[in-house]
């Protein structure tokens, strides 16, 4: 038996902007997150989920289809036990977290820039290669960051214009389809690469990791925040 992963037709956002710090209000925050004080919060009061560091070292290969795999081969049965709770996950919902007080710091590069997704394990080496959805804002009308799908493919990090997204804060995100060549696992490490503006501005961006094409965070789990960096999945 083969089983592929297939792109659906986008469902229409049942989204309630009116808290904007936190999206799709009236839904389940998700696994690990909880909804408090208006807005997603971690359950966990330490920093444990946090991002600690950048993977600067990138190395993409050609982008592919939705790839297939065998679900009764070897790779599988021996590597993919059915208990592994990121099997079912194959998109990243990337949510703008910077405090509002601080996107006046860089009115060109508001909130979190976003400059691309790598996911890393073994037998697995891949980037995000498509925009499923989008919300971005541009709260001062200069953003430099404006290019919705400079997300996908590899991260530049050259600060030049259309080599990121500046999300605009708010509560803004985008939600990006993963190359894999296999599904993810526990040890995998997923990269989230922020454009590394020369001064840190407190700019946060929030990484699920979700089993739909749409947004859904009932179908989504929390993997962590901070200003860009990478994070094993435990």
């Amino acid at each position: 038996m083969t089983r592929r992963y297939r792109l659906r037709a986008l469902t229409p956002l049942a989204l309630l902007l009116g808290t904007p710090a936190c999206i799709l209000s009236g839904e389940d925050c998700g696994v690990g997150y909880v909804f408090q004080d208006g807005r997603c919060v971690a359950e966990a009061d330490d920093d444990a989920g946090r991002f600690d560091d950048f993977g600067a070292a990138f190395d993409l290969g050609p982008p592919d289809a939705r790839p297939a795999f065998d679900a009764e081969g070897p790779l599988l049965d021996a590597a993919l036990p059915a208990t592994d709770p990121w099997t079912p996950h194959y998109t990243a919902l990337i949510v703008d977290r910077t405090p509002d007080p601080l996107l006046g710091e860089s009115p060109s590069t508001p909130g979190c820039d976003l400059d691309g997704v790598r996911v890393l394990g073994e037998g697995l080496d891949g980037v995000a290669i498509k925009v499923l959805s989008s919300l971005v804002f541009d709260p001062f009308d200069q953003s430099i960051g404006r290019s919705e799908n400079a997300s996908v493919g590899m991260p530049e990090q050259t600060g030049a214009p259309g080599t990121f997204v500046s999300l605009g804060g708010g509560g803004a995100y985008q939600l990006l389809y993963l190359e894999l060549a296999r599904p993810l696992r526990r040890g995998d490490r997923v990269v989230v690469a922020e454009y590394l503006e020369p001064r840190d501005f407190g700019d946060v961006c929030a990484l699920w990791l979700c089993s739909t094409d749409f947004v859904d965070l009932s179908a989504c789990r929390w993997v962590g925040e901070g200003r860009g960096g990478s994070f094993e999945l435990q």
